[in-house]
């Protein structure tokens, strides 16, 4: 019996060696990816200014305060209005309003850059519009405003971004004609918004208005979405510039109507709002449209936030779809099921995204008298990744194992990986098949010490066993 025992640990030690030593591991992986997101309503705070049409255009912040800017008539025209909020509570720190003008002022979209907070907007100050700039600092106080007046009709500064050197503003202007405006960009400085450079675009001999700007962050080109007037209908236009303002391409996807927003992923994909939601690669190669309408995008570094108006039982209500990168619907919701007002258009410019947290903006009200609705949406944003791996092990002196491995990982959690493996191992002269779950503890990828072994070790055991006793037999004979 002892020459039995010893027989089988001496043929699985050197069979487990070779198995252990002896074996080569190759991955292949192709990840596919999903999620999950709620969100809940955290605070909804109104601001009527005036009983007249108020709006609110944009949402931007730093720290622990948003910066809400648009439009009031409290004075019977419009003028300037940023409101300086808590962004735990959505609590009132402070109001700046400013009417230059005399007329219609109003600011359309706003960003942070340091310590200093820019819009822009049009003024009436030529008795028609002109380009509006502002610059305030974070407690309000304002540091610089710059009116341009480049025709003698309608000019009106949309959008604004910033590369954190220079400040790079779109809109239109006049030229001589009936109804003709163009396209123009412009390049400024930041301290003291210096003109540095201009450029114009106009596609048609009618009204063309380029309405956003944006810096690709993958490719650091400027991209300047709009539309052209094609016979009598707003079609989308895309113009990528480098940061110099040299165009680099024209690109016409053939979408009809309008749109305001562009967002981009990490691979610098573009995502831009309107009648449907258009995905385009770095280059400007249209890859996917989503049948989803949206008055404003908002990218969370997985998950895109579309907004919209919807009828709802008859009401207009603000409403939010959530998409994947590939533009399939994973949520939606009402925010505002409970006002007993309809809702009115989105700050369609621009919104904020803390980890945790969307603050967006928008309008509520009746005909004639419209007031600011500004919320805080908690976001719970869970990623999984579901990856199948094709892992072939090579084993010195025997044949090759292919396991098929299929693993569940939540990404936004401490790692917990469930690996299932249905395996084939042949070692003459039988074939045995193994299936084993397994719960590991740490991502796939470095070197896991396989339970499977632990079972050929039992299978090799009792074959060394039966070897033993097979040749205690033989040498009794």
């Amino acid at each position: 019996m002892r020459f039995n025992v010893l027989g089988a640990l001496l043929t699985t030690i050197i069979l487990l060696l070779t198995l252990l030593v002896g074996s080569s591991v190759t991955y292949t992986t192709s990840p596919k990816g999903y999620g999950y997101v709620e969100l809940k309503v955290k605070w909804m705070v109104h601001s009527d200014p005036s009983p007249s049409a108020d709006y609110a255009n944009a949402v931007c912040g730093k720290d622990e305060y948003i910066y809400v800017i648009g439009v009031d008539t409290s004075v019977d025209v419009g003028q300037f209005r940023v409101e300086k909020r808590l962004k735990s509570s959505g609590e009132l720190v402070k109001v700046w309003v400013f009417n230059p003008s005399g007329s219609w002022d109003e600011l359309h979209d706003c960003i942070i850059v340091g310590n200093t907070l820019y819009a822009v907007g049009r003024s009436g100050a030529s008795g028609i519009f002109a380009w509006a700039i502002v610059t305030l600092d974070l407690e309000l106080n304002m540091l610089n405003y710059t009116v341009e007046d480049i025709s003698v009709s309608r000019d009106v500064a949309e959008s604004l971004t910033s590369d954190g050197e220079y400040l790079y503003i779109t809109g239109s202007d006049s030229l001589p004609g009936v109804g003709d405006t163009q396209w123009r960009v412009e390049k400024r400085r930041l301290d003291d918004l210096t003109l540095v450079k201009s450029y114009t675009s106009n596609p048609t001999r009618y009204q063309d208005d380029a309405l956003s700007i944006y810096v690709n962050p993958v490719t650091g080109e400027l991209w300047v979405f709009g539309w052209e007037n094609v016979g009598g209908w707003p079609f989308w236009r895309i113009e990528i510039l480098s940061r110099d303002l040299e165009l680099i391409r024209v690109v016409k996807p053939g979408i009809q109507g309008f749109g305001y927003s562009i967002e981009f992923d990490e691979d610098g994909n573009a995502y831009i709002d309107g009648p449907v939601i258009a995905k385009f690669d770095k280059h400007g190669n249209i890859v996917k449209t989503a049948s989803i309408t949206a008055d404003l995008l908002l990218y969370s570094g997985y998950f895109l936030y579309a907004f919209d108006l919807k009828e709802v039982d008859g009401v207009f209500r603000h409403f939010v779809h959530v998409l994947d990168r590939d533009l399939n619907v994973i949520h939606r919701m009402v925010l505002d099921a409970n006002m007993s007002v309809p809702a009115s258009i989105y700050a369609r410019y621009n919104a904020v995204f803390d980890p945790g947290n969307i603050f967006v903006a928008g309008s509520h009200g009746g005909r004639g008298d419209k007031m600011w609705t500004v919320y805080s949406i908690s976001v719970l944003e869970r990623i999984v990744e579901v990856i199948t791996q094709t892992v072939t092990e090579t084993l010195v002196g025997t044949t090759t194992t292919t396991i098929e491995v299929v693993e569940t990982r939540t990404i936004t959690e401490t790692f917990t990986i469930t690996e299932v493996r249905s395996e084939t191992v042949t070692l003459p002269p039988a074939t045995y098949t193994i299936t084993e779950t397994l719960t590991l503890r740490e991502p796939v990828g470095g070197s896991v010490f396989r339970v499977w072994y632990l079972v050929v070790a039992v299978i090799l055991f009792i074959l060394g066993v039966s070897v033993g006793w097979w040749l205690r037999r033989a040498v009794k004979s």
